[in-house]
Parts: structure tokens; sequence; C-alpha cells
């Protein structure tokens, strides 16, 4: 039996490279793989925001390959975790150093081991080298995302990216985006200037938000704005002074 080794990387590229998510072998000769299946389940709670995302990518060839992973954050949000999915069986990544994980990493693709190796070097873009893609089938992978929602004006703000690179393959099969919004003052607008959500409203404090396409790819990033009826004031007060200033306060 093939074991599986994978490292992940965080590496802050270009976005304009790609905003979908790419899987990529190494080969150069071979390209994307075709997005099979993007899945979507995202909580936000007062602008704190959390998401699990679940990737499939076909690999049409009788061989397993090595390939590059490449996922665009949204703004804001960071890798809590990442898995892939061997045998039935999902393999979870951890922390290690740079030049550690590097290492290791070649050592398991030629000796065909199995650890799962992390490494964090900045936020903006996702990569990860992961071996082995399924052979004639679906490679599953799976991220868990945390981060807080950009406010501005009294406006909540979610950006998604979606919009693919000009030729990259469309979505083959289902893309589902769901997201359980919860506030603690009354919700107000839920609305997309770029995409047309259902929203389900369940009372003043909550909504769930959702989308869903097949076969397609996107011409524009998902952006979800919200705000909240805060006319019920609360406040706060943080106090500094510094011995020989006369110090301030912020309300």
């Amino acid at each position: 039996m093939v074991r599986s080794g994978l490292l992940l990387v965080f590496l802050l590229w270009s976005v304009s490279l790609a905003a979908q998510p790419m899987l990529v072998p190494t080969e150069r000769a071979l390209g994307p793989l075709a997005l099979e299946f993007y899945r979507v389940e995202a909580t936000s709670v007062d602008g704190a925001f959390g998401a699990t995302v679940n990737l499939g990518f076909r690999n049409p060839g009788p061989r397993a390959l090595e390939a590059s992973f490449v996922f665009p954050l949204p703004r804001g949000c960071t890798v809590r975790a990442f898995a892939m999915e061997v045998d039935g069986q999902w393999q979870e990544g951890k922390m290690l150093e740079q030049a550690e994980a590097r290492r290791t990493y070649n050592g398991i693709v030629s000796r065909l081991k199995d650890p799962a190796l992390l490494e964090l070097l900045s936020s903006g873009l996702f990569q990860a080298q992961v071996f082995p893609v399924t052979a004639n089938g679906v490679q599953r992978l799976r991220l868990e995302l945390v981060g807080t929602a950009e406010k501005d004006g009294g406006l909540s703000h979610l950006q998604w990216p979606l919009k693919g690179a000009q030729g990259f393959r469309a979505v083959t099969g289902d893309f589902t985006f769901t997201l359980k919004l919860t506030t603690t003052a009354p919700l107000k607008a839920v609305y997309s200037p770029s995409h047309e959500l259902a929203v389900t409203r369940k009372g003043d404090h909550e909504a769930l938000v959702s989308l869903e396409k097949t076969g397609r790819s996107f011409d524009s990033d998902l952006g979800l704005f919200f705000s909240v009826d805060d006319r019920d004031l609360a406040f706060s007060v943080l106090t500094w002074k510094d011995a020989a200033e006369p110090g301030f306060f912020l309300l």
C-alpha cells in the first residue's frame, strides 16, 4: 500500500495568480486538475468567522501524482487546520520549522512514508505540496479557517475569493457556500453586491446565507455585507497615562 506524506506551507503570494483553489501536478506536462466540488460551511458570530472547506480534485490518470495545492485565503482569515484523505482516512498536518519540513518531506517522497507536515510562513495564500494524489479518482482536501469580518462605517464585510484565473477550468461538479450569521444586536441588512444569495431570516439575530452553483467558473469574488441595529449603545473606557504625560482615554 502506498502511504502518504504531505508538506503544508503558508506563503504570501500575489492573489492575482488565481482566486480559485488549484491542484497543479509537479510534472510540467500536466495541467491543473479539475475541481470537482468546492463546499464551504461557515459561521459568523458578531464578526468572528470560522469555516470548514471541503474540496475534491479529480486525477484521471492511472498513477498517483505529486502536486502543489494553492488556496487563496479570505481577507482577515488564517488556516487553523489542513488534512488530506488517503485510503479513506483523514491525515492531519502538524507544525514544523521551514527547513525541517522541507528535509522531512523530501525524505517522505523518496521513502513513501506517511507523516503529515505543516509549515507556517505568512498569510494571504496557502500552499501545500501533496503526495500522493489519488490515481483514477478524486483527491479530497479539507481546511479549517478562522478570522474576523472587516468593519467600515457600520457595515461588516466578508470577502471570499472565487474569481478564476484566465483559462482556468470551472468547477465541474458543485459549489456550495453556506454561512450561519449570528449577532447580539438585531441584524439589519444582509446583502451581496456580487452574487444572488439566498437569505433566510431566523428571528432578529440570525440569518442563513447560501449560494449554490454547478459546473461553472466565477467572474468575481463573493462579497457579503451585513449591519446591526446598535442604537442601544454600550460603553467601554480604556485609559492610559505615562509618567511624563497628561494621559488620555478612549471611550
